[in-house]
């Protein structure tokens, strides 16, 4: 066989006992402490900027896959301010692979904001492999979607379950969630995401 079975094992005792605990956010596990670099980022400053700084340490590969995505987000707000598309143009200079995976609206008069056909082709005149997934009707998968949103580099740091690479999505470190912006970046709709 192409593929080796995976070997069993039995559940250690701390396994056993953390099937009748809950942990911190309802979890199905402790944190780890220890040699873990794990950490949850809570707001679309801390996120867009730690992408940003993997994205500009990439050296082989970029994985990225995301429901909605813009290319001229604002990973950087504060001088010199630095688009998505940017740091993935930079990214395919240094001979990195960067590959994109984007949800397929089933329409968009559902909803206008996801244009994933005009982001493809972005990404794509960047040196970006850009794949969207299939059409809806002809899978026949009308009510699904891949919901994820992952940014993988040099398949060593993973951005997992975080936000969508789009305006809407900032917030700052104070932990205000504010409604409407202050018309700096993205008049209108820098914190609020609208389906329309």
């Amino acid at each position: 066989p192409r593929f080796a079975k995976p070997k069993l094992r039995r559940a250690s005792s701390d396994e056993q006992r953390w099937e009748r605990q809950v942990f911190r956010y309802d979890s199905f596990a402790p944190p780890r402490h220890g040699d873990t670099t794990a950490e949850f980022l809570s707001c679309g400053s801390e996120y867009f900027s730690r992408v940003l700084r993997a994205l500009s340490a990439a050296r082989a590969s970029v994985f990225i896959t995301d429901w909605r995505m813009n290319p001229r987000v604002l990973l950087s707000r504060s001088p010199p301010q630095t688009r998505l598309d940017d740091a993935l143009k930079a990214c395919v200079a240094r001979g990195c692979q960067v590959f994109v995976l984007l949800y397929r609206e089933v329409s968009e008069t559902l909803q206008s904001k996801h244009r994933s056909f005009e982001v493809q082709c972005r990404l794509q005149s960047l040196g970006v492999r850009c794949m969207r997934h299939p059409n809806h009707l002809s899978a026949g998968q009308v009510f699904w979607s891949h919901h994820e949103k992952i940014v993988v580099v040099d398949q060593r740091l993973a951005f997992v379950g975080g936000m969508d690479l789009v305006e809407g999505r900032y917030c700052d470190p104070s932990g205000r969630r504010r409604l409407a912006d202050d018309g700096a970046s993205w008049p209108g709709v820098e914190f609020y995401q609208p389906n329309g």
